[in-house]
Parts: C-alpha cells; structure tokens; sequence
C-alpha cells in the first residue's frame, strides 16, 4: 500500500503516516532521551537536554518502510533568528538525525514551512499576533492548530497519557497533508 510519512523534525516533533484518502494511520511522537548537559540547575539537580533517539527512530521507521511504499516528506528548518547559536546547533543536529534515519530507507522531500503551510492553511485557520510594531502577523502554532482541528480533530493529536493535543504530532499530519496532496 502506498502512504505519506509526514515529519516534523526536533526533539518536541512527531511522525505521521497517511493513506492516499488523507485518513491518518499512525501517530507517533519523536523518540527522545535526556543527557546531561554537565551544567547543575537551582537545587543541585543536573540539567538535561533532550536529543532524539535514533535507535527509537529508526524501530518506528522500520516497520513502516517494510510493509508500504512511503514517500516520506519533512520539514527544511533554516537558522532560525532570534534563538542563540546553541539553539540553532541543537535545531541542526536534531535534523541530521532525522535526515539520517529517513535516508537509510531511500529518498525524502523536504518541505519548506510556508510552503506546506500556504497549501494547508485556510483563511479561516489564521490566529493573528500583534508584533511589537503593532503589525497583525499571523501566528503558526494557534493557526496549525485550527487548521488540524478542522482537518482531521484535535482529539486525534492528545498522545496517550496526555491532556493537549501535541505540537509536533499536528505538524507532522500537516506535513504528511502537504506531500498527499503533492506526489512527487
């Protein structure tokens, strides 16, 4: 059978497979473990960063790849302005694991984020944000979460355990959205 594989790449992302009716199969949250950063928190505690599992990644992809022909399309993260250098170093790193685990399976799209917003989001979607200037500017999180909501439910997206729905699982369905509607 053929599905879309939509991810969304970073520790907090998510993975999505979809049929070629837009019906979502699988959810899965990105793998992650902790390492210590070596720096101590208030308290004594050690401070911990999140770094995704690549063993985690690769078991959730295996099997997808296995039983389906996937075309597998995730998100082009650029330098993101604003964010400190480590952060946007982290940002990379985490791409590259993904980047890797998709590639030891075959070929992958990636997808700017307008892009595949421009082509999911509707008028109706849009949560707009002031900006300092006092500028409306439309703001992505409120406004991939109407999109999801209306698309597919927001119930779909709450992980098991969990109380809200998740950022990355509703990016990576968006995502996985994008590519179904633009087989390459």
């Amino acid at each position: 059978m053929k599905i879309i594989l939509g991810v969304d790449p970073g520790s907090s992302g998510g993975l999505c497979t979809m049929d070629m009716d837009g019906n979502i199969l699988e959810l899965h949250k990105m793998p992650i473990f902790e390492i210590d950063t070596g720096k101590v928190k208030k308290g004594g505690k050690p401070k911990m960063r999140k770094q995704i599992d690549f063993r985690g990644l690769f078991n959730i992809l295996e099997p997808i790849y296995k039983s389906n022909e996937v075309e597998a399309y995730t998100e082009e993260i650029t330098h993101l302005f604003g964010l400190p250098s480590s952060s946007n170093f982290t940002l990379g790193y985490a791409c590259g694991v993904v980047h890797s685990a998709l590639q030891t399976f075959g070929e992958f799209y990636l997808v700017k984020p307008r892009l595949w917003q421009k082509e999911v989001w509707q008028e109706v979607d849009y949560v707009h944000k002031l900006t300092k200037s006092g500028a409306k500017k439309i703001d992505p999180k409120p406004t991939s979460k109407a999109c999801a909501d209306r698309l597919y439910k927001l119930d779909t997206f709450i992980p098991k355990g969990g109380r809200k729905p998740h950022d990355g699982l509703m990016d990576a369905a968006l995502i996985a959205e994008y590519g179904r509607r633009h087989q390459l």
